[in-house]
């Protein structure tokens, strides 16, 4: 960070212990908050964007005696600056120095109106300021170099998500030594790499379709084809253990329809926790269909896993490969992949999707 802007850096009045947890505000009460803070925890980071009106963390605030509650993060696109301006000031009021205000801008991918998010963050605080918010009771979301010194500057300092050891390092080295930096790595504990890694992208797949993440584990090497491996070990269970038993007993597209109701029913929780009902059952919906079209290329490339992995990963491929990122709905893609389904299925037939209707053989 230049002097000029580390000058600036506020120091964060809330005292957050050693070790803190993270969790989505779905998974979250105020049972467990007093459990948690018995366990000796020093902080509990709401997730999955909580509302501006913070009900969620006065409720764990009044069920608990000490522990500090801290946002991750409150979305400023969902929530109006001044209606979260004025719960800070209510909780702080009733549990002082124990509540962080974490806000970020969130994920391109899940807001229509996502537009120069940098400029949106400045006036965010510019209007965080203007009614009394202060600077030490606020952290943001920061994986880029700019949004960091933003962090420094304007706040207590950061609180990114997903990021890496190489990330933590260049980031303490852009805020300098005052600000907060309460970076979130994923871990798995394990003694089998192969199963550890099959675990850790169960874990991130939902975040690889986020442009955000995707371009931040570039920037500490990760390729395209890391992003996208979560492909790879679904395939390998759906289309090369699970598809041939399931076509034997339904058919084709009975398994693909059963299968990919699994498959959607596998993701529904994460999405629900990421976006709202709407969102979640029409992204059902193409998971469905695509998992017919699944079927529909793995019986007709020689029963290749291959190529439903290859067709896995370009779907994912196509989230994140955009240097900027691009607004997806699902209200759009799921009839156009339910639309390429059934032609398949009116073109190849329901039993097999495998005989062309139309061949001249």
């Amino acid at each position: 960070m230049p002097p000029a802007l580390r000058m600036l850096a506020k120091v964060m009045t809330a005292e957050l212990g050693k070790l803190g947890i993270w969790r989505m505000s779905t998974g979250l009460d105020p049972e467990l908050a007093i459990e948690v803070e018995e366990l000796g925890y020093g902080t509990i980071w709401i997730g999955g964007s909580p509302p501006a009106d913070l009900a969620l963390a006065e409720r764990l605030l009044d069920a608990t005696g000490g522990i500090t509650v801290a946002t991750g993060i409150v979305n400023i696109w969902n929530s109006d600056a001044r209606t979260v301006a004025e719960s800070y000031h209510r909780i702080a009021a009733k549990h002082p120095d124990r509540f962080v205000l974490g806000i970020g801008a969130g994920h391109r991918e899940m807001t229509d109106t996502y537009t120069k998010p940098y400029q949106a963050l400045v006036d965010y605080l510019d209007r965080l300021d203007a009614a009394g918010v202060p600077a030490s009771g606020r952290v943001l979301a920061a994986l880029g170099p700019k949004v960091l010194e933003l962090a420094g500057a304007r706040a207590a300092g950061a609180h990114p998500y997903l990021t890496v050891p190489a990330h933590t390092r260049h980031a303490r080295e852009i805020l300098g030594d005052a600000p907060l930096l309460a970076p979130e790595q994923k871990v798995v504990l394990d003694t089998d790499p192969e199963r550890a890694r099959a675990t850790g992208r169960a874990a991130a797949e939902m975040y690889l379709n986020l442009s955000n993440y995707t371009k931040n584990l570039r920037r500490y090497g990760f390729t395209a084809e890391d992003v996208a491996a979560a492909g790879v070990a679904e395939e390998v269970g759906w289309t090369g253990y699970a598809t041939g038993p399931m076509q034997q007993r339904w058919g084709a597209l009975g398994g693909g329809v059963i299968a990919g109701t699994v498959w959607a029913a596998w993701h529904l929780v994460p999405y629900l926790q990421l976006h709202e009902p709407a969102w979640a059952f029409w992204q059902c919906a193409f998971t469905v269909a695509a998992r017919v079209i699944i079927v529909w290329l793995h019986n007709n490339t020689g029963h290749s896993v291959f190529a439903a992995v290859l067709f896995h990963m370009t779907m994912n491929v196509t989230y994140s490969a955009s240097e900027d990122g691009w607004s997806y709905d699902p209200a759009f893609a799921a009839p156009v992949m339910l639309a390429a389904a059934a032609l398949v299925v009116a073109l190849w037939g329901p039993k097999t999707l495998a005989r062309y209707r139309f061949s001249s053989r």
